[in-house]
């Protein structure tokens, strides 16, 4: 079983929120996970440039060594449109990430939605379709030389 980032609980989210250093904040997480007896950690983020998950002030490369003990997966926030070269580049750039930072701390899964094509058009849905095919087709060597899984 495996605990999500997003479900803390009102009492905990507020008690992140005020812990003052990350280092902290990390051990808080890793502490709720252990006493549950959480298998792993689910981490859900719109992975960014700076790599942030960021209602708990966390960088996701400065997570500590002594949560080699659980499990990670990454879930990476939605991309809602593919519908030029621009967002398969704004979405590549999120996949890059994402991958540097699950590579470095063995997550063994990415987790993606990326595709809100509701009140699209054929065209646009046909597009969006194609140009996210593009961009996740590298990607899907990249998991594989990696151990990494990449879940749609």
């Amino acid at each position: 079983m495996y605990f999500a980032m997003k479900c803390l609980g009102n009492e905990n989210e507020e008690k992140i929120i005020n812990i003052n250093s990350e280092p902290d904040r990390w051990k808080f997480i890793y502490d709720i996970a252990k006493a549950y007896g959480f298998e792993g950690i689910h981490i859900g983020s719109n992975v960014g440039d700076d790599m942030y998950v960021e209602e708990y002030k966390l960088d996701l490369n400065n997570i500590p060594d002594y949560f080699t003990d659980l499990k990670f997966t990454l879930h990476l926030g939605g991309h809602d449109r593919f519908i030029c070269e621009k967002d398969c580049k704004t979405f590549d750039e999120k996949l890059e990430n994402a991958f540097k930072v699950a590579v470095k701390h063995k997550i063994y899964d990415i987790s993606l939605h990326p595709l809100d094509i509701s009140g699209f058009t054929a065209t646009e849905k046909s597009l969006s379709l194609e140009f996210f095919h593009k961009t996740i087709s590298k990607w899907v060597k990249v998991t594989l030389q990696n151990n990494v899984s990449l879940s749609l």
